[in-house]
């Protein structure tokens, strides 16, 4: 606590693109930084989820592969969210599964009608 941005960076290793969040506390957070390559990006947005948004950009842009244990979470970030086709991007077996089962729910929403929506999901 207390410690500037500079100071942080003093003590990290070199490694994976991450946000930072500066402020008094958690609940009350001032900046957003996304740390790359030992130096840190200001946010313009003022929220989490704004730096995340940030952060998913930055790997795009500075050519960042993704982590290895995150490689699922940012494939699945890349093409559903932000609907950038991959092309070639493994999927695990769960994230087929998932979508799978989210195409037959659709298919049969479209078979019962809308109304019948809420009983599907209980």
């Amino acid at each position: 606590m207390g410690a500037s941005v500079e100071t942080f960076l003093a003590g990290v290793e070199p490694g994976q693109p991450f946000p930072l969040c500066v402020g008094e506390n958690k609940s009350s957070i001032q900046r957003y930084y996304i740390i790359i390559d030992l130096k840190a990006i200001p946010c313009k947005a003022h929220t989490s989820s704004a730096s995340f948004n940030d952060l998913f950009k930055a790997h795009i842009i500075f050519s960042v592969n993704y982590h290895e244990s995150l490689y699922n979470f940012y494939t699945f970030i890349h093409t559903k969210i932000f609907n950038i086709h991959v092309g070639s991007a493994k999927k695990s077996p769960r994230v087929r599964e998932l979508k799978a089962r989210f195409f037959m729910m659709l298919e049969v929403i479209n078979i019962l009608g809308c109304k019948y929506v809420s009983l599907l999901c209980l």
